[in-house]
C-alpha cells in the first residue's frame, strides 16, 4: 500500500509547492469568470425587462388592431346590408351632436354618386360602435373611415372641421383636405402599394388638431373585388410613453418607427415633439435581435415589435453594469482566500486520512479482481474498515450479476434460435450480424450466407429498397423513425425471388453510441390464406341461403301454378272422353297436352327446388335430357335460339338421380342460351347422348355443344371453381358448373369442356353404364265400382272436376263446402273414403285427418291428401307426427293419378 501511495505523495508535494501561483491564477479566473457571470446576469434581467416591455407593446399593438379590423367587419356587415341614407357633411363648421356622433367631413363639390352615398352611410353606421372602442381604450385618439374614391372622411369623436383644417377661406380647407389622402395613413391603403391588403402602421408625426404626436395604424377595405375605403385609428404616442415608464424596470426604453424617430420613450424626454431616435439613444439603435451590443458609455439590445414596423431599444448605463458585477465577485474572492489559507492544513489531513487509505482501497480492489480467492483487507484507519467490507461484498455482487448476466444471455440466445419467427439482427449500417434459424427457415437463406450482407438487399423487394435506405440515412442524421417500434404488414421477398406477406417489429438499441437494430417477422400466409378461406365460406354460405330462398319462392309458385292445372288436367280429360265428334276431341286432347306439359315443367321446378336425399335408380339419361329441355325451352325460343337433339334411341341405361341430373342437364342448357345471348344468328345448341367405350369401361355419354364464342384458355383451367363467374354482376353466382361437377363425380362420373366443331364450347357428361332395364310402370290398380267418397277443397273448380274425374272412375263422390262440414258428413255419413286438399283455411287437410283418425284409427288408410307443393307439403302432413300411412296426391293429376292414389281404398273394398 505504502509502495502505491507514494507518487500520489509526491505529485501533492509537487502541487503545495505550486501552489501560491496556482491560488493566485485561480483567484483570477474565479474573479474573471464570477465578474462576466455578473455581467451576463445583470445584461439577462434587463433583457426580461426589455422583452415585459416589448410584450406590453405588442398587447397594445393587439389591441389597436383588433379594433381596426373591427371597425373594418363593422363596415363591410354595414355596407351589405344596405344602409340608410348618409347624413351629409362638410368642411365647414358644425354642431357639436355630443358623444353619440362623429363628423363627416366632405366635399361640397363631391359627386355622392350612389355608391360613395352608400359607403358614407356606412361609415356613419359604425359611430356607435367607435364610441364603444374609445371607452374600451382611451388612448385611441381618433377613429375613423377613409373613402377609397376621395368623397369624404368620417372620424370619431366629434372636431369642428376648422380646428383641424384651419379657419382659411373654404378653398384652402378643401386643399388641406384632399391633401389628407397624401398622407402615410392613406397611401399605405393603395393597392399598388399594398397588394395583399394586410393592416400597417404610419411612421410618428404631430397631429394637425393639436394632440401631439401620434401614430396611426388602418387596414385596407375591399368589398366585392374593389378597395372600397380604410378603416383605422391614431394612437398617442405619450400613452406608449406611459406605458412604457410604469411596465419597465431601470435604463433607457425607446421605440423607434420605420424611419429611426422615437415613438415612445419611457423617460417622457420626446415631450411633443419628433426626435431622432439617435438623439436619445446617444448612438445609433443596434440591429434588431443582435443580442447584446457596446456602444460607447451603454448596452443596448434592440427587439422588434411584432405586428408593427417598431423596434424597442433598452440601454443600460456600462458603468453601472460594471459596478453591479464587481459586487458579486466580492464574495468570491473572500472565499478565494479562504480556501488558500486553509489549503496547507488541508494537505496534511488529506494525506493521513484520504489519500493513503484510499490507495489501500485501490489496490485491494484490484487483489480482488485478479484473485478468485477471499483476501484479506490492509490495516486502515477505522472509519475506512467499512469501506473495505463493502467493497469485497459489491465485488462478490458483481461476480454474481456477470454471471446471472452470462445465464440471461444464453437463454435469450437460446430463445431466439427456437423461435418460430423470423430474428434478425443489423447493425447501424443494416448490414445483418445474427440470423436465426426461423429466419433461415421463412426466408431460404443460410445464417452464414446472410450474416454480413445489408438486410435491404436480403428481404426488401427491389422496388421498396430506395424507401427503405432512405428511410435509415434519414434515422442515422435526423434520429426520427417512423417504422420503429411499430407492428407493420408489408411485403418481403425470399432467397428464391418469391413475395410474401410478413408482419414486421423493428426495435432500436444503442450501445455506447453503436446502433443496432432487431428485427422480428412472422409469416402472414397462412393467416391470409386462412382468412380468404374463411370469406370464400361465407360467400357460399351466403350463395346458399339466396339459392335456398330462390327454391322456395319458386315453389311457392309453382304451388300456385298447380290448382288450375289440376283443374285444366282434369276438364281435359273429361272433354277428351265425352266429345261428341272427332274435331272436338283433338282439340281436347290438345287442350290435355299443353296442361300436362305444364304440369312436367312445374313439376321439374318443384323437383330443383326439393331437397331430399338422392335417389339413384337405373333410368335412361335421355328422359332426364328431354325434362331440361323442355323446361329450358321457352328461354330458347324466345331467344331465337334452335336447339338440336341427337338422343340415342338404344342408349344404355345408367344408375342416377332423375331430378339432380335434370338439374345438371338444365344448368349446361341454360349457360349455352346465355352465352349465345350476344351472339348473332344462326344461334343453335346440339344436345347428343351416345354409348362410348374408353378407359376400358362403357360409358354413358352426354354433349351440350353451341356455337357460341367459346370459352378463353386463361378462363377454362377455373371454369369448375365454386364462385367462379365470367357473368356481369347479377347475371351469375358462380356455383352452376361447380354443382354440376361435383353432382356427375358423386355419380361416379365425370364432366370436362371441349371445343366445339364450331369455335363455341361444348360440355360432355360421362356415367358409367349399367345392363338392365328401366323401372316398370306400376300395373294399374283394378278398376272397382260402386265407393264413396267425400271431397274437401276450397277451389270449387277444382272440387267438381275431381268429382266428375271420379264418377267417370265409376265412384260416387260428394263435395263438402268446408273442412268443418266434411269432418261433421264423415262422422254420420258413411263413405268409403276422404279426398281433400292440404291448404285450406281454417282447418286443413292434415289436421282433418289427424281428427279423423283421433274418431275412427281406420281412417288412417282410406284419408287422401291432395297438394300442389311438394316441397313443404309433406312437412305440413307430417307436423302432427302421424303421417305414416298418409297417400299424398300430387297437382296436377289426372286419372291415371287418381286412380293408383286410391288404389289402396278400393284393395281395401274388395277384400
Amino acid at each position: 500500500m505504502i509502495a502505491t501511495a507514494r507518487p500520489i505523495i509526491r505529485r501533492f508535494l509537487l502541487l503545495l509547492a505550486c501552489g501560491g501561483t496556482a491560488t493566485l491564477l485561480l483567484l483570477a479566473g474565479l474573479g474573471t469568470y464570477a465578474y462576466r457571470t455578473a455581467r451576463e446576469d445583470a445584461l439577462e434581467q434587463a433583457r426580461a425587462s426589455a422583452e415585459a416591455g416589448r410584450a406590453a407593446l405588442e398587447q397594445v399593438v393587439q389591441i389597436v388592431d383588433l379594433q381596426v379590423r373591427l371597425l373594418r367587419n363593422a363596415f363591410l356587415m354595414a355596407l351589405a346590408g344596405r344602409p340608410d341614407a348618409a347624413e351629409p357633411g362638410s368642411l365647414g363648421p358644425q354642431t357639436d351632436p355630443g358623444p353619440t356622433r362623429g363628423v363627416t367631413l366632405s366635399l361640397p363639390t363631391a359627386p355622392h354618386n350612389p355608391q360613395a352615398r352608400r359607403r358614407m352611410a356606412a361609415a356613419q353606421a359604425l359611430y356607435p360602435l367607435q364610441r364603444v372602442l374609445r371607452e374600451v381604450m382611451p388612448e385611441l385618439r381618433w377613429t375613423y373611415v377613409f373613402d377609397a374614391g376621395r368623397d369624404f372622411v368620417s372620424v370619431y369623436p366629434w372636431l369642428d372641421p376648422p380646428t383641424i383644417l384651419g379657419e382659411a377661406e373654404m378653398e384652402a380647407a378643401q386643399r388641406a383636405f384632399l391633401g389628407w389622402w397624401e398622407y402615410d395613413v392613406a397611401l399605405g391603403a393603395l393597392p399598388q402599394r399594398n397588394p395583399d391588403r394586410t393592416g400597417y402602421w404610419t411612421p410618428v408625426y404631430v397631429d394637425a388638431g393639436g394632440a401631439g404626436l401620434m401614430v396611426s395604424h388602418a387596414v385596407p377595405v375591399d368589398a366585392d373585388g374593389q378597395f372600397q375605403a380604410l378603416t383605422g385609428a391614431d394612437l398617442l404616442v405619450s400613452s406608449l410613453s406611459d406605458m412604457l415608464a410604469r411596465r419597465t424596470g431601470g435604463g433607457r426604453f425607446v421605440v423607434i418607427d420605420q424611419k429611426d424617430m422615437a415613438v415612445a420613450d419611457a423617460e417622457g424626454r420626446i415631450a411633443g415633439e419628433m426626435r431622432a431616435a439617435q438623439s436619445l439613444l446617444g448612438g445609433p439603435p443596434p440591429v434588431p435581435e443582435a443580442g447584446w451590443v457596446r456602444a460607447g458609455p451603454a448596452w443596448m439590445i434592440a427587439l422588434p415589435v411584432a405586428g408593427t414596423p417598431w423596434v424597442l431599444v433598452h440601454s443600460l448605463d456600462a458603468a453601472a453594469v460594471r459596478r453591479q458585477a464587481l459586487a458579486d465577485v466580492v464574495p468570491y474572492l473572500i472565499l478565494a482566500g479562504v480556501v488558500l489559507a486553509g489549503l496547507g492544513l488541508l494537505f496534511f489531513a488529506m494525506l493521513q486520512q484520504f489519500l493513503r487509505p484510499a490507495a489501500g482501497l485501490a489496490d485491494y480492489a484490484k487483489r480482488l479482481a485478479d484473485s478468485p480467492e477471499p483476501v484479506p483487507p490492509p490495516t486502515v484507519p477505522a472509519p475506512w474498515r467499512p469501506w473495505f467490507t463493502r467493497l469485497e461484498a459489491a465485488v462478490r455482487e458483481q461476480r454474481a450479476m456477470t454471471l446471472q448476466r452470462q445465464l440471461a444471455e444464453t437463454l435469450k440466445a437460446a430463445v431466439v434460435d427456437v423461435a418460430l419467427d423470423a430474428v434478425i439482427i443489423a447493425d447501424g449500417e443494416g448490414r445483418v450480424v445474427a440470423f436465426n434459424p426461423g429466419a433461415e427457415r421463412i426466408f431460404g437463406y443460410r445464417s452464414d450466407d446472410a450474416i454480413g450482407r445489408r438486410i435491404g438487399e436480403l428481404i426488401v423487394p427491389p422496388e421498396t429498397r430506395a424507401a427503405h435506405e432512405s428511410g435509415m440515412e434519414r434515422f442515422r442524421r435526423t434520429r426520427a423513425a417512423t417504422v420503429l417500434g411499430r407492428r407493420l404488414e408489408l411485403e418481403a421477398m425470399r432467397a428464391d425471388g418469391s413475395r410474401f406477406p410478413v408482419e414486421l417489429a423493428i426495435h432500436h438499441v444503442s450501445v455506447a453510441g453503436q446502433d443496432s437494430f432487431a428485427a422480428y417477422a412472422r409469416d402472414l400466409t397462412p393467416q391470409q390464406e386462412a382468412a380468404r378461406e374463411i370469406e370464400t365460406q361465407q360467400a357460399r354460405i351466403h350463395q346458399i341461403e339466396k339459392l335456398s330462398a330462390m327454391g322456395s319462392l319458386l315453389a311457392g309458385v309453382a304451388h300456385e301454378l298447380n290448382n288450375p292445372l289440376a283443374i285444366l288436367v282434369a276438364q281435359s280429360t273429361l272433354l277428351r272422353e265425352k266429345a261428341g265428334t272427332p274435331d272436338l276431341q283433338r282439340r281436347a286432347e290438345r287442350i290435355h297436352a299443353a296442361a300436362e306439359r305444364a304440369g312436367r315443367i312445374v313439376k321439374s321446378f318443384l323437383a330443383m327446388a326439393r331437397q331430399k336425399p338422392p335417389e339413384r335408380v337405373p333410368a335412361s339419361l335421355n328422359e332426364a335430357v328431354r325434362a331440361a329441355a323442355e323446361m329450358t325451352a321457352y328461354g330458347a325460343r324466345s331467344s331465337g335460339i334452335a336447339v338440336t337433339m341427337a338422343l340415342d334411341p338404344a342408349l344404355p341405361l345408367a344408375e342416377l338421380d332423375r331430378d339432380m341430373m335434370g338439374q345438371v342437364v338444365a344448368n349446361l342448357l341454360i349457360n349455352a342460351q346465355q352465352a349465345l345471348a350476344e351472339q348473332p344468328e344462326p344461334r343453335c345448341i346440339t344436345v347428343t347422348t351416345r354409348s362410348i367405350e374408353e378407359d376400358g369401361a362403357r360409358w354413358v355419354a352426354l354433349e351440350v355443344a353451341d356455337n357460341g364464342p367459346g370459352v378463353p384458355a386463361a378462363v377454362a383451367a377455373r371454369i369448375f371453381d365454386p364462385y367462379f363467374t365470367t357473368k356481369p354482376s347479377g347475371a351469375g353466382t358462380g356455383i352452376g358448373l361447380s354443382i354440376c361437377r361435383t353432382v356427375v363425380e358423386a355419380h361416379g362420373g365425370s364432366i370436362a369442356l371441349l371445343q366445339a366443331a364450331g369455335g363455341g364450347a361444348c360440355f360432355r357428361v360421362r356415367l358409367r353404364a349399367i345392363d338392365g332395364e328401366a323401372e316398370a310402370a306400376p300395373p294399374a290398380p283394378p278398376r272397382a265400382s260402386g265407393l264413396s267418397f267425400l271431397l274437401v277443397d276450397d277451389e270449387p273448380d277444382l272440387a267438381a272436376s275431381l268429382a266428375e274425374m271420379l264418377q267417370g272412375l265409376g265412384h260416387d263422390a260428394v263435395i263438402a263446402p268446408s273442412p268443418g262440414v266434411a269432418l261433421e258428413l264423415a262422422q254420420e255419413g258413411d263413405y268409403d273414403g276422404v279426398i281433400a286438399d292440404l291448404r285450406m283455411p281454417g282447418l286443413d287437410g292434415a289436421a282433418l285427418r289427424r281428427a279423423l283418425v283421433a274418431i275412427d284409427p281406420g281412417w288412417a288408410a282410406r284419408v287422401v291428401i291432395m297438394t300442389g307443393d311438394t316441397v313443404q307439403g309433406p312437412v305440413a302432413i307430417a307436423r302432427g307426427g302421424e303421417a305414416e300411412g298418409a297417400v299424398v296426391l300430387e297437382k296436377p293429376f289426372g286419372p291415371a293419378e287418381l286412380r293408383e292414389a286410391i288404389a289402396p281404398i278400393v284393395e281395401a273394398r274388395r277384400r
